[in-house]
């Protein structure tokens, strides 16, 4: 009884010296009452309880996935640095792979590519070595350019007489690059959740893959960082249903974002002397 009057006068805002009980004079210390306050809040069931519950964001997801739309409509080009991190066998012989180099993206009303360059590769503990690695995709296809096994993959996706396929849609076929189309078809394939972050930081969504999701096979969860000026994610961590690890982080150039691109830098020469191989639908 004595606890429960203290706690409804400091609540109050009441700080007598004294507070005055049926039995005896109660010393009114506030540090003591802090820490009963405190410790009531932590251990008793109901407080714990509170404590435990899950921030609801769902007012906030909503018009945070519509920016992310608009965003990705009006993007009409751009280019960034990229280091693509693999982690293989967490759990046994974990062996992690950093590629890094630079991506370019660009989107008319015709059609819309996307160019992948590595340049150097790093295999665990191991000192960067140069790599040499294209991947140019052009809304029918996608070409692959190895320089150290000399060899050139084109591989059809869309048929020529079909309509073309945006790049970073098929990009996101070969690798977890999500969040730059329209947010409604990634709620087709993911369950979205807003986690609780710093107004300083990056907006942070957790994307659960659906049942039915073209990304089933390959992925269980996705972790996204979303720029808060430019509502585009800036880092992208995927698991795979093997346990391995994929994890992507883009800098954009933010001069050259939505500025004209010339379509010769989706062009890369392919030496006569590697060894092509050609896949059609």
């Amino acid at each position: 009884m004595q606890i429960m009057f203290i706690i409804q006068f400091h609540l109050l805002g009441l700080y007598p010296r004294k507070i005055f009980t049926q039995d005896k004079d109660v010393d009114s210390n506030m540090n003591t009452i802090k820490s009963i306050i405190i410790a009531l809040l932590l251990f008793s069931p109901t407080g714990y309880a509170l404590s435990k519950q899950p921030i609801d964001h769902s007012d906030k997801l909503e018009p945070l996935l519509s920016k992310m739309s608009e965003a990705a409509k009006k993007l009409t080009s751009f280019n960034a640095d990229i280091i693509y991190k693999i982690i293989q066998d967490p759990e046994l012989f974990e062996s992690t792979t950093i590629n890094k180099g630079k991506i370019w993206y660009f989107k008319d009303a015709a059609r819309s590519y996307v160019r992948l360059s590595f340049t150097s590769r790093q295999e665990d503990d191991f000192a960067p070595e140069k790599y040499h690695e294209e991947y140019i995709f052009d809304g029918y296809s996608v070409t692959r350019i190895n320089y150290q096994l000399k060899q050139i993959s084109i591989d059809q996706l869309v048929k020529k007489e079909d309509k073309p396929i945006d790049a970073l849609e098929l990009l996101s076929s070969n690798m977890p690059i999500v969040g730059f189309t329209s947010t409604a078809n990634l709620s087709k394939d993911f369950a979205i959740e807003l986690l609780p972050t710093q107004n300083t930081k990056p907006i942070e969504l957790k994307l659960t893959v659906k049942e039915k999701s073209k990304y089933y096979d390959k992925y269980v969860k996705l972790k996204l960082y979303i720029d808060r000026t430019l509502y585009l994610p800036i880092r992208i961590i995927a698991t795979t249903r093997e346990g391995d690890t994929y994890d992507i982080e883009l800098d954009f150039n933010r001069n050259e974002l939505d500025k004209p691109v010339k379509l010769d830098i989706f062009k890369v020469e392919q030496p006569s002397s590697f060894e092509k191989i050609k896949t059609n639908l």
